[in-house]
């Protein structure tokens, strides 16, 4: 409470001034107020050159609004006083600390029980209360909050210089780039974090190595006691393996949305570096990640590029966080813990984006502290780089497993090398809220903003993966659909691996039109503006309507799609998905429009709209062929990707014409133009489509 009792005495004292009644009674409700800003996260206090003013100056118009409405009752409780000296406020403070002390301390109670419910180790408890204990004491005090001082500035060349390069330099500087690497020569190291399925983590070293130990493999077990089994096993595996490494000594446990995982990824940098081992690039993978190419494409990819190539997902727009929703969180006992505020950075930016990236052993030794920048320096000048300095700042950041490397990358000496791509597939869940998840992923003041993590990958999610052409994906998991997904996968790489092999030809049909007879009238699927966010419609066909032709493709491989004219297609199902899927575009848009789902909800009513053609699973159309639980021939559907979703399929359909529409009568009405939607599939003539060339 001394922070509060200081507070007190400063308000009191406030240049000697002389006070009314109600002044006193403003004064001792400023410091209930105040008393209460743990708890509503409200800053009470203003400016320091607001203190000297007076008390009430600085504070918050709603808390100020609540002491002039409080003065006048609370006015009869306090006695006329003259001039304040130093015995008086002494004697003052002692009167009016009791009760703030009392607020203070229920307050701080409350919100540390909630913070200190489910930890179990001292070192934890301790942690939390004294970031707890720092924050408010600064609050009370009027102190800056950590970090909102610091003087860390980016390393990156085009930022320290005031701006990016101009065209020209740019131009000038890729000639000084690295030469792209000979395809055949390229050598890996693959930094896998894992905790669990140590037969699968077997199963993704055995399908990446080419057998000529040219790649590394390097296994980063958590540190959690319900890992000890998983990390036994692939210690013993990795004992018959040359160029499989289990890391015995920096394992973190890692909690959802911590900088451990973040630790982790840069221990396991560090362990990779001081091996020795000779790489070209690091590629981080999680345990649930699998290879979609073969060995040969992904060789080939990586060597389409310069040989210096940062290969890291990130965001366009940097990352500028309000202050009121930009927090201070502590990690520890498998969870992360909401203090209060952090201040946001004001001399870099940061940038959000994917963990998982293929770097070099330069970018690697920078963000590792090795190297030229051992301990965090750099090299010569002995200055702090600016990857030693965000770390300290990162450690508070939720879910800085996305912020950190992609702000990392942004403001490093080799920013001018960064591609802004990681070759990795990530398809996430829905919210925690939505589907009622962890509350350990729900960590915002407001309980209704939680996070996510990816959904389990499915066989049937595989065209998906065709049509995105990664070279790798996340997640699958072995213990979801026994390997079923897995075993596509390996049947399409060996296929592609073996001498004879030949790309199939992917279909493609131009010039497509989806309709539907009723009431001895042809109704056609329109995309009414071919504009983006345009609703989709069914309206009387119009062979002059050019936004009532579509075409269709290129569609996933593993199946047949045969159109008939008048007809609903007809398709032969695949090996392992129930149909071909396919983008369905508008052939008259201006841009490059599809048939998605809006806001891409997964629940029955949501409207199809057009939206600019991104080739997501809510934009890929399979046709019906009734066959393996697949919905029935002439229908149009979307497989939703979520493993656990109670719902499968969603159809396409559009509301039956009314009487007088079937009699002619209404060729204005409701019925001429009716809004398409999805529903669960059923056999019904609303969901049965004729797909045909025009």
């Amino acid at each position: 409470m001394r922070s509060a009792l200081a507070v007190l005495a400063v308000v009191l004292c406030a240049q000697g001034r002389r006070y009314s009644p109600e002044e006193y009674a403003r004064l001792g409700l400023i410091l209930r107020a105040a008393s209460r800003a743990p708890a509503a996260d409200a800053y009470i206090f203003g400016k320091k050159e607001d203190r000297a003013a007076g008390a009430g100056k600085g504070a918050a118009s709603a808390a100020r609004a609540a002491l002039n409405a409080a003065a006048v009752s609370a006015a009869g409780d306090v006695q006329a006083a003259a001039v304040a000296s130093p015995a008086d406020v002494a004697a003052m403070v002692e009167r009016w600390a009791a009760p703030v002390e009392a607020s203070l301390l229920k307050t701080a109670r409350s919100r540390l029980a909630a913070l200190l419910a489910d930890t179990y180790t001292d070192e934890c408890r301790a942690a939390v209360t004294g970031a707890f204990t720092d924050l408010y004491g600064r609050l009370l005090s009027e102190d800056h909050l950590p970090f909102e001082q610091s003087r860390l500035e980016t390393d990156c060349p085009d930022e320290r210089k005031g701006g990016s390069r101009t065209r020209g330099e740019r131009e000038a500087l890729k000639t000084k780039r690295a030469a792209p690497k000979d395809p055949s020569r390229i050598k890996l190291a693959y930094l896998v974090l894992v905790h669990e399925n140590p037969d699968q983590i077997a199963r993704l070293v055995e399908a990446l190595d080419e057998g000529d130990r040219r790649h590394a493999f390097f296994v980063h077990v958590d540190a959690k006691k319900a890992s000890d089994a998983t990390y036994a096993a692939l210690t013993a595996y990795a004992a018959k393996k040359a160029n499989v490494f289990v890391m015995a000594e920096g394992r973190t446990s890692v909690s959802w949305g911590g900088f451990n995982v973040v630790k982790a990824t840069m221990n396991g940098l560090a362990f990779v570096i001081d091996s020795g081992f000779e790489f070209d690039w690091i590629v981080t993978l999680s345990g649930y990640t699998y290879p979609l190419a073969t060995n040969a494409k992904i060789r080939e990819e990586l060597a389409g590029h310069p040989g210096d190539a940062e290969f890291i997902e990130v965001r366009p727009q940097a990352n500028d966080p309000q202050p009121r929703a930009w927090h201070h969180f502590v990690e520890c006992d498998d969870r992360m813990r909401r203090i209060w505020r952090l201040a946001p950075p004001k001399r870099f930016r940061m940038f959000m984006g994917s963990q998982w990236m293929l770097i070099t052993r330069a970018f690697a030794e920078y963000a590792s502290h090795r190297g030229p920048y051992l301990n965090g320096v750099h090299p010569g000048s002995g200055r702090e780089t600016f990857a030693s300095g965000y770390e300290a700042y990162a450690k508070h950041v939720m879910v800085s497993d996305e912020n950190y490397f992609t702000t990392l990358i942004k403001n490093s000496p080799m920013c001018g090398n960064h591609v802004n791509r990681n070759f990795l597939h990530v398809q996430f869940d829905q919210w925690e809220n939505e589907k009622g998840g962890s509350v350990a992923k729900c960590l915002q003041p407001n309980p209704k903003h939680c996070g996510r993590s990816p959904t389990t990958l499915t066989a049937e999610y595989l065209p998906v993966l065709e049509l995105g052409q990664a070279l790798f994906a996340r997640k699958f998991d072995v213990n979801h659909d026994g390997g079923r997904a897995l075993d596509a996968v390996d049947a399409k790489r060996a296929a592609r691996d073996a001498p004879s092999y030949v790309e199939k030809p992917q279909q493609y049909f131009r010039g497509v039109r989806i309709s539907r007879r009723e009431g001895g009238r042809n109704y056609c699927v329109t995309a009414t503006t071919g504009s983006r966010d345009a609703p989709v419609v069914l309206e009387a066909c119009d062979a002059a309507n050019k936004y009532q032709k579509f075409n269709v493709g290129p569609c996933s491989s593993d199946g047949e799609i045969e159109l008939r004219p008048g007809a609903p297609a007809s398709v032969v199902p695949g090996a392992f998905a129930p149909a071909p899927f396919c983008p369905v575009a508008s052939a008259a848009a201006e841009r490059l429009t599809c048939l998605d789902l809006k806001g891409e909800q997964i629940t029955a009513g949501t409207a199809l709209i057009t939206y600019q053609c991104s080739g997501r699973w809510n934009q890929l159309i399979g046709l019906g062929t009734g066959v393996r639980g697949a919905p029935d021939a002439g229908t149009l559907f979307i497989n939703i990707p979520f493993a656990n979703h109670p719902i499968r399929y969603l159809c396409a359909e559009a509301d039956a014409l009314t009487n007088g529409d079937a009699l002619g009568t209404g060729l204005a009405g409701a019925g001429e133009k009716r809004k398409l939607r999805v529903e669960e599939c059923h056999s019904g003539p609303t969901q049965t489509f004729s797909v045909s060339r025009v």
